[in-house]
């Protein structure tokens, strides 16, 4: 049995080749919403911050009393041992929510991250050569969507001016 050495890429049915706009806009939207990342390269489902973790508070250094020292003196260290010790476990049970939030968001980070890379990899093999070297210095498959809908896409004197050209050789 033989393996290779090449991964198949599920490229949009209509290849973008700077004139096919239109259609191609229309497929490509069908063809991510079928692969489910069409609201990560439209932008719908935004990026959401990379998180960064906390850091684990860090035990406090109880005092050692000398070995004569008065019960007043022991009382009074006991005191502040007992004031050290909560504030540390206030401390921990903080840390331990915020670690619960941290894996939550890291999730989702990394959930996004996921989906935006198969993105860009459909989205540039969906285009003709010459296209991905516009974009690809772009962070993001939403910028370099965004950045080929701008650049690509009719503007309004160009849909107007069209048919009016059409009539006018007519």
């Amino acid at each position: 049995m033989s393996s290779s050495s090449y991964v198949v890429v599920p490229r949009c049915s209509v290849i973008f080749d700077g004139t096919n706009y239109g259609e191609f806009v229309g497929f490509m939207r069908i063809h991510m919403r079928g692969l489910l990342v069409w609201g990560v390269l439209s932008g719908v489902v935004p990026c959401p911050p990379c998180p960064l973790a906390h850091v684990a508070p860090t035990p406090p250094v109880l005092p050692v009393l000398a070995a004569d020292a008065s019960q007043a003196d022991r009382d009074v260290a006991k005191a502040l041992d007992d004031a050290a010790v909560d504030a540390y476990d206030q401390q921990v049970s903080s840390y331990l929510d915020a670690l619960s939030v941290y894996r939550n968001d890291l999730s989702a980070y990394t959930q996004w991250c996921n989906d935006d890379a198969p993105a860009v990899v459909v989205l540039t093999a969906s285009v003709l050569p010459q296209f991905p070297s516009e974009f690809m210095g772009l962070g993001t498959v939403a910028a370099m969507w965004s950045y080929l809908c701008q650049r690509h896409q009719p503007s309004g004197n160009a849909l107007y001016l069209g048919p009016v050209w059409n009539h006018n050789r007519l």
